[in-house]
C-alpha cells in the first residue's frame, strides 16, 4: 500500500513517511501519485517555524504540518499527520508603519537647461540671473570656467544620485553609519535566489540569512530545509559572488560556457 492510498485509508503515516511527502526522499513505501502546490510559512518560536506543504493528489488537496528547524543543530521534525483542505482567498487589511520623513526632506533643485544642442544644469525658479554677474568676468570659455556652473553641476550630479525627493536626515544617518564601519551593502536580499555550479551544471539556492564571522568576513547561508538536489545548503563568502555564486542564471551559464571552452 502506497503513501497516498495510507492517507485516504486514515492509516497513520510513521514519521519517515511524513518527511518523504515533504521533502521527496525515497522511503521504503513508495509515496504514489501527488504534486506539492505550494509552502505556507508559520509562525516562529526560538528553535522552529510552524509550516504546511499542501499537495495536490488528484481533484484533492491535502496539508502536510511539520516544523521547519532555524538552526544547523535542529532538525525538521514531523508529529503531525496529514489532514483534507479546501483552497480559500480573503482581503487582509494589514496595518503598518512607516517612517516619517524628517523636517530636512526636499525635492530637487536642479534641472537640465538646453539651448540649441547645449546642456546646462540651472536652479529652478532662478533661472540663469544669477549667472550674469559672473559671465561679466568669464572670457570666451564661458560655462567651462564658470565657478557658478561648475557649483550647478555637481549639485545635479549628487541630485541623479539621490533622486527627485530626498531626505537629508536619512542621508546624514547613512553616511555616518558608513563612516563608522556600521553600514554593510550586501549583494542581494533574503529569499532571493542565487546560483552556483556544480559538476558542469547551474544549480539553484535560496539566500536564507547574511552573517559576519569573527575574521570579518561576511557570508550568505541558503536554505537548507529542502532536499532535493538542487536545493543544497551553501555557505558563500562575499568575494565569491560573481566567481563562484552568481545572481542570475544567465551570469551562471555564461560560466559554465567559459569553462568549457577553457577545458577545450
Amino acid at each position: 500500500m502506497t503513501i497516498i492510498e495510507k492517507m485516504y485509508a486514515g492509516e497513520k503515516l510513521s514519521r519517515n513517511e511524513l518527511r518523504c511527502l515533504v521533502t521527496g526522499w525515497s522511503c521504503d513505501t513508495e509515496p504514489g501519485e501527488y504534486e506539492e502546490i505550494d509552502l505556507v510559512e508559520g509562525d516562529c518560536s526560538r528553535w522552529t517555524q510552524d509550516m504546511k506543504t499542501i499537495i495536490q493528489v488528484g481533484n484533492d488537496l491535502w496539508a502536510i504540518p511539520w516544523d521547519r528547524g532555524l538552526t544547523e543543530c535542529q532538525e525538521n521534525e514531523f508529529w503531525e499527520q496529514p489532514y483534507r483542505v479546501e483552497r480559500k482567498e480573503r482581503v487582509v487589511t494589514q496595518v503598518y508603519y512607516e517612517k516619517k520623513l524628517g523636517g530636512l526632506t526636499v525635492e530637487r533643485l536642479t534641472y537640465d537647461f538646453c539651448v540649441g544642442s547645449v546642456h546646462c544644469n540651472q536652479v529652478r525658479g532662478a533661472d540663469n540671473l544669477e549667472c550674469g554677474e559672473v559671465c561679466q568676468r568669464q572670457d570666451d570659455d564661458g560655462c567651462a570656467t564658470c565657478p557658478i556652473a561648475r557649483a550647478f553641476d555637481r549639485l545635479a550630479a549628487i541630485e541623479d544620485i539621490l533622486g527627485d525627493v530626498y531626505d537629508l536626515d536619512r542621508l546624514r544617518e547613512l553616511v555616518q553609519a558608513d563612516r563608522e564601519g556600521r553600514c554593510v551593502v550586501l549583494p542581494c536580499k533574503l529569499h532571493d535566489k542565487v546560483f552556483f555550479i556544480e559538476n558542469g551544471c547551474v544549480k539553484e539556492t535560496e539566500v536564507d540569512s547574511f552573517h559576519n564571522w569573527t575574521s570579518g568576513r561576511w557570508k550568505i547561508s541558503t536554505h537548507t530545509d529542502r532536499m532535493y538536489e538542487h536545493w543544497k545548503g551553501y555557505e558563500i563568502d562575499f568575494s565569491g559572488i560573481g566567481k563562484t555564486v552568481f545572481l542570475s542564471r544567465e551570469d551562471a551559464e555564461k560560466a559554465v560556457e567559459m569553462e568549457k571552452n577553457g577545458n577545450d
